[in-house]
């Protein structure tokens, strides 16, 4: 068996130690393992273009400090492998030369981008994705950022052509890369299914001490994930145990409790509401999602009834102002983790504020689950909320797509006229399901235990005893073979890095 392993963002928290993980189970098994990583190679890195544009600091001089300790990082990962893998270049010089620019015609808008294509590669979705990460805005300007796209396309271009000549070069039986969503991780994903191999995407798991891998698709395929989740329940013969854990799931995150990431609720005040809340109103609560991410997965997340979250927002704001009866209210609760967010996304939206519709800051103390509890309604554009308040009861009106569309549980409007409908009907009762404890049971049980990276929290932890992200490495110039001596070495150094 050879198996290839992509290193793309070395320097995200527990992706690095999770293919370290991937590496040393197939070296375990006596396979050839390549490991695709960079060198400094490669035009426009995502991290250090994430990091340029967060801080307003040139790419070059962000570069020479990433560049250091993500090499430094990943050659300490090395000395702990149990075994040699062969390092192969990520980007290839040649194909990035090659690669024709892009027409004017794709900057007109990002419904035009979306559409260009590398073979069967979705190349400007995948781009988008990467961009509206690194930008924090989901309706950023493309012309302001042509230079970055033109360096990033003709690096995905190389990636994506120096991957499908590494795969055939070595003979490469099943691959690995993290997300397979962002631009050139989608780039590689593309070049295995050209390729018709197996390629596992590899994501966080139900918990910190967990990953997640996905054959031929990203977390994101919603059929499949909800095939998942039909397949986990079924496969769990005892009816106690897995509504039990789906239960916990729901009942967790209402006390703050994440065990794969950070809460966001954790800041806010227990039990507190909006100064204007009024218990005799009809309160309808809208949760919203992080914009960016979902607008650029690909067709199977468009909106079918809202060209965005945003329009589908202010749609909503002038039904409760124009049409609803006097005692209707909506809430509008933006998501914590949107507070990043740039452009005037919320501004914007908050000229439409007025004594019917109230807007809740990302990190306003309020209690999102006081506002899950007291409301009349929910209302999401795809956020897990949508799924609590089935589990807790609650009448919930989902607006868009989400991990759990093809679930039970909630209202799904075919448009907007339906869903005001659905909320002016005073009469409207929750629909009760045990599919939420079949979401709850999937997403809190879901993943393969670590063997060698033990995790401290969700973003820290040490691989082989080791914290790569504190340790000092020492230059390494080839892969020895691990003999009794080279173990003994290996050893010596790593209580130099405890010490």
């Amino acid at each position: 068996m050879s198996a290839a392993v992509f290193s793309t963002h070395i320097l995200w928290p527990t992706h690095y130690e999770t293919e370290l993980e991937i590496i040393q189970q197939h070296l375990s098994k006596h396979h050839k393992v390549f490991h695709f990583t960079c060198n400094g190679e490669l035009p426009h890195c995502e991290l250090i273009l994430e990091n340029a544009l967060y801080t307003n600091q040139p790419y070059e001089a962000t570069q020479k400090s990433f560049c250091v300790k993500c090499i430094q990082k990943k050659a300490l990962g090395h000395t702990l492998l149990n075994g040699v893998v062969a390092e192969v270049n990520l980007f290839s010089n040649r194909y990035y030369h090659e690669a024709p620019d892009i027409e004017e015609y794709y900057f007109a808008s990002h419904q035009n981008f979306k559409t260009l294509k590398l073979e069967d590669y979705d190349i400007g979705v995948s781009i988008l994705s990467s961009l509206f990460s690194f930008t924090y805005d989901p309706f950023v300007d493309l012309n302001n950022y042509k230079k970055e796209i033109h360096i990033l396309y003709k690096t995905c271009y190389s990636i994506y052509f120096n991957t499908l000549e590494q795969i055939e070069k070595n003979h490469i039986e099943i691959g690995y890369v993290f997300n397979g969503r962002l631009s050139y991780t989608k780039a590689i994903l593309r070049a295995f299914e050209k390729k018709n191999i197996l390629c596992y995407t590899h994501e966080r798991g139900s918990a910190i001490n967990k990953f997640s891998l996905f054959p031929n698709h990203t977390i994101h395929n919603i059929e499949k994930i909800t095939n998942l989740m039909h397949k986990c329940w079924d496969e769990e013969t005892d009816t106690s145990k897995k509504e039990s854990i789906g239960s916990k799931f729901f009942v967790d995150r209402s006390k703050g409790k994440m065990e794969s990431w950070k809460s966001f609720t954790e800041a806010q005040t227990p039990e507190l509401l909006p100064a204007q809340w009024n218990a005799e109103h009809q309160n309808v609560v809208l949760f919203t999602s992080s914009e960016g991410e979902f607008l650029s997965i690909g067709p199977e997340w468009d909106n079918p009834i809202y060209p965005t979250q945003f329009e589908g927002i202010k749609q909503l704001c002038k039904s409760f102002t124009d049409d609803l009866p006097d005692d209707f209210r909506l809430y509008v609760r933006f998501h914590p983790n949107s507070a990043d967010t740039k452009s005037s996304y919320f501004s914007d939206l908050m000229a439409y504020g007025n004594n019917k519709v109230i807007f809740i800051s990302p990190d306003s103390p309020v209690s999102t689950y006081s506002l899950l509890q007291n409301a009349s309604k929910i209302i999401s554009f795809g956020s897990t909320m949508g799924m609590e308040a089935v589990f807790w009861g609650k009448i919930s009106i989902l607006l868009a797509r989400s991990f759990y569309c093809r679930l039970n549980g909630t209202y799904q409007p075919a448009a907007h006229h339906d869903a005001i409908n659905l909320i002016a009907n005073k009469s409207l009762l929750p629909i009760e399901d045990h599919e939420a404890l079949k979401y709850g049971y999937f997403f809190k049980s879901f993943g393969i235990e670590y063997q060698y990276y033990n995790p401290i929290d969700f973003k820290s932890g040490t691989y082989n005893g080791i914290n790569l992200d504190e340790s000092p490495v020492e230059p390494k110039t080839e892969s020895l073979p691990r003999t009794p001596l080279t173990r003994i070495i290996s050893k010596i150094r790593r209580s130099w890095f405890q010490s």
